[in-house]
């Protein structure tokens, strides 16, 4: 089995309607947990996730243009004067219900102010946060960006992985965009302190 992972790795609405968006967001992760599904899908294209069919560079042609660069300024005190820094990090296009979104990190957007998403041919356009959980460290953004621009992922169920698969990560590590790495899963069952105090599960 292969998963794909992407490193990193809700315009202003009613209060209410954002937060049964990012409810309905949790809810499908917590219902294809529960499902026993081994395929990854981008577009009308299914993969069966083998290592005997997987041809990486053919898998990172398919999947670059749904991940995505986000960028912020966060003001941080230090010891003598205040300073503004730039932070980076990824997040991935999703379609939530009929909703074109990009999901990323909490800790990416935590405090993070002017921020943007820039897609893979270089075009950056300003994100709202739709909503965000810094237990399980995501966050949802609206892209004001044109429909071209997107290439949503389809969230599948990881409860068929085992210690020992393979896992391919696309992202933008250190600003570095569009880069690809494998690995493979080391353990399940895990959780890990985030840097943020969420709380990561494996």
């Amino acid at each position: 089995m292969i998963a794909l992972l992407v490193t990193g790795f809700f315009a202003v609405f009613e209060y209410v309607s954002i937060s049964q968006e990012f409810n309905n967001l949790q809810k499908r992760v917590s219902s294809l947990e529960n499902q026993q599904q081994n395929q990854i899908t981008t577009g009308s294209q299914q993969y069966q996730v083998t290592p005997e069919n997987i041809s990486l560079s053919q898998f990172y042609m398919n999947f670059r243009d749904s991940v995505v660069m986000i960028s912020g300024f966060v003001t941080q005190q230090t010891l003598f004067r205040q300073q503004t820094v730039e932070v980076q990090g990824s997040g991935f296009v999703y379609n939530l219900t009929g909703r074109i979104v990009v999901v990323t990190n909490f800790h990416v957007i935590d405090g993070a102010s002017d921020v943007t998403v820039a897609f893979r041919d270089g075009d950056a356009y300003v994100t709202t946060v739709l909503g965000s959980d810094s237990y399980s460290d995501l966050a949802v953004l609206s892209v004001n960006a044109p429909a071209s621009e997107f290439e949503p992922l389809q969230i599948v169920s990881s409860s068929t992985l085992n210690v020992g698969d393979i896992v391919i990560a696309i992202g933008n590590p250190f600003g570095l965009t569009g880069s690809m790495t494998t690995g493979i899963v080391s353990q399940l069952g895990r959780t890990t302190e985030s840097t943020t105090g969420g709380f990561f599960y494996c």
